[in-house]
């Protein structure tokens, strides 16, 4: 693992232990490790440090669904039914406070707004590789509310209701059962 990676890892583990407030370089350097100097090496600033915590958390759901988008057969719409594929994911960190974190601080910071924004329209993007991107559109709203609820606790929906909405969306998109699971249409 690199240095950055574990000072990455130790500022999480603050937020999920301590939560945002107690986040200081300080405290990030102590659980990281290294000093203070081999911290503000790799990130600059606080700002930085919650930069590189926004960009390592969407590698991992890019990665995330990269690794359910292999297993998919060739057709239309495959990202995007990878990200449903990955709506249950124990690894999708969607009830992780560190998301909630990261998204306080895109709120009140319009520098990180820009490069998450490319990132998202990217993908986007790429889900729209049928014959109805509206339709598109409305499954990855679906899907972004799901992931908010959990990143923000409130969990309104368990494992089964998930898998539900997951089909529900297979079936809108004409390809009810993609999952390998019955037909909840």
């Amino acid at each position: 693992m690199s240095t950055a990676d574990k000072i990455l890892d130790a500022a999480s583990a603050i937020i999920r232990n301590e939560g945002t407030l107690r986040l200081t370089l300080e405290k990030v350097a102590q659980e990281a490790g290294v000093s203070k100097g081999c911290l503000l090496y790799h990130f600059a600033s606080k700002e930085h440090l919650v930069k590189g915590m926004l960009e390592k958390m969407m590698d991992q759901w890019e990665a995330l669904l990269l690794s359910h988008w292999e297993r998919l057969d060739e057709g239309p719409y495959r990202l995007l039914r990878a990200a449903i594929s990955a709506l249950n994911d124990p690894s999708s960190h969607s009830n992780d406070p560190v998301g909630g974190a990261v998204l306080a601080a895109l709120a009140t910071n319009p520098a990180l707004v820009a490069p998450a924004r490319e990132r998202c329209l990217a993908m986007l993007e790429r889900m729209r590789d049928g014959d109805d991107p509206d339709l598109v559109n409305l499954i990855a709203l679906a899907l972004d509310g799901l992931w908010l609820q959990g990143v923000v606790g409130l969990n309104l929906h368990d494992a089964a209701a998930r898998q539900r909405i997951a089909e529900k969306a297979l079936g809108l998109l004409g390809m009810p059962g993609a999952l390998g699971c019955p037909d909840a249409g």
